[in-house]
């Protein structure tokens, strides 16, 4: 057997005798974000190679989740996660919040790290793998456990508490005495997180929020695995509903993370929350 030998082009290079030789090098990018080191607040600290074609975005937002639900935003926290042995470590921001692009490819959650360092429990009930597809956007939330058991009367940093007068409202005006609902908006920036609760039983639990801006829904978390189903308004941009559905009637103390987010990426604030009436949900949501 003669064996195959690459031929040889005189006088040039390796490189040049490729490109000679009609072989295409290959091609890698350094996967950076829209703006240089940052996009919305997220600071990309490793890089992970790719090949030039294939990327989509990935964004979600990173927090503290007790038995009763939400607890507060796990701020700077960090994500290490996995693609083909290649590992990309990715900072949220003080709001707990990312968004970040991405070489196609199936990764996976490896761990998640505090500001100092340290590693943070990761939710038993946390999915660990995500995909990203060409041009697609892909929603990855993460689910911590708190180091320590929360205060019951407080919610995350202690700055709400369900039972201050600022962040009370009536929920139905009626003749009869109805519950009423307790909120507050607990972050800040382009993705606002709302927790609320109500103090007594709720039949059609459904709920419309108003922001400073146009918005949209983005997540819902309550105990119990509520069904949430989102409302839209039409010519309401401004405005965003959610219902919560099986089990039915929805009771007391229940606290739930309604996650928003405004459509041109700019701060966002919360001015409004209430309860929706009878007629204004869907009649195929309200039973």
């Amino acid at each position: 057997m003669v064996p195959l030998v690459r031929p040889e082009v005189p006088g040039h290079s390796k490189g040049e005798q490729s490109s000679l030789l009609g072989e295409r090098p290959k091609r890698y990018i350094v996967i950076v974000s829209r703006r240089p080191l940052r996009v919305c607040g997220l600071l990309l600290v490793v890089a992970v190679s790719a090949t030039a074609a294939g990327r989509g975005w990935l964004r979600g937002s990173v927090g503290f989740f007790d038995y009763t639900g939400f607890v507060d935003s796990a701020k700077k926290s960090r994500l290490v996660i996995a693609c083909n042995g290649q590992k990309v470590l990715v900072q949220a921001d003080l709001s707990g919040d990312f968004d970040i692009q991405l070489g196609r490819c199936e990764y996976q959650l490896v761990e998640v790290l505090g500001p100092s360092g340290e590693a943070l429990t990761i939710s038993p009930r946390q999915p660990r793998t995500f995909t990203i597809s060409d041009g697609a956007r892909t929603r990855f939330d993460v689910m911590i456990k708190p180091a320590t058991p929360p205060t019951p009367s407080k919610l995350g940093t202690g700055a709400f508490h369900l039972n201050e007068p600022t962040a009370q409202m009536t929920s139905r005006e009626s003749g009869l005495s109805s519950p009423s609902v307790s909120w507050a908006q607990i972050s800040r920036g382009p993705t606002g997180k709302v927790v609320f609760s109500v103090d007594g039983t709720v039949e059609l639990p459904a709920f419309k929020a108003t922001c400073d801006r146009p918005c949209k829904n983005i997540l819902s978390e309550a105990t119990a695995n509520y069904e949430a189903v989102p409302l839209f308004f039409d010519n309401e941009p401004n405005s965003v509903g959610l219902t919560l559905r099986s089990p039915r009637p929805f009771p007391a103390g229940i606290r739930v993370l309604w996650i928003i987010r405004s459509l041109d990426d700019r701060p966002i604030t919360i001015t409004g929350f209430r309860s929706l009436e009878i007629g204004e949900v869907p009649a195929e949501l309200r039973h």
